[in-house]
C-alpha cells in the first residue's frame, strides 16, 4: 500500500504546480492587458532586475560584468522606450 500512496503523491505535486503556475500566468496577463504598452514594458523589464537581485540574495549567485551589463542595458532600453512612447502620445 505504501507504493501506491507514494506514486499518488509524486503525481499530485506536479499537477498542483502546473495549476498554480497557470493561474499566476493568467492573472499576470489579465492585469497587463489593461495597461498601456509603455507601462507594461517598464514592468516587464523591472522583473528582470528583481529576479537578478533575488538570485543574488537567495541563491548567492555571483554576477559577472557581462550579466550586470545585460541587465542594465535591457532596463535602460525599456525605460527609453517608455519615455519615448509618452512623448508620442502627448
Amino acid at each position: 500500500m505504501t507504493g501506491t500512496s507514494a506514486a499518488t503523491n509524486a503525481s499530485t505535486v506536479p499537477v498542483a504546480s502546473v495549476i498554480m503556475l497557470s493561474r499566476q500566468s493568467y492573472l499576470y496577463t489579465f492585469g497587463m492587458s489593461y495597461l498601456p504598452v509603455s507601462i507594461s514594458s517598464l514592468l516587464s523589464s523591472t522583473s528582470l532586475a528583481f529576479t537578478a537581485i533575488f538570485a543574488y540574495f537567495m541563491v548567492k549567485h555571483k554576477f559577472t560584468d557581462y550579466s550586470v551589463n545585460a541587465v542594465v542595458l535591457m532596463m535602460l532600453g525599456s525605460i527609453i522606450l517608455g519615455l519615448h512612447m509618452n512623448e508620442i502620445v502627448r
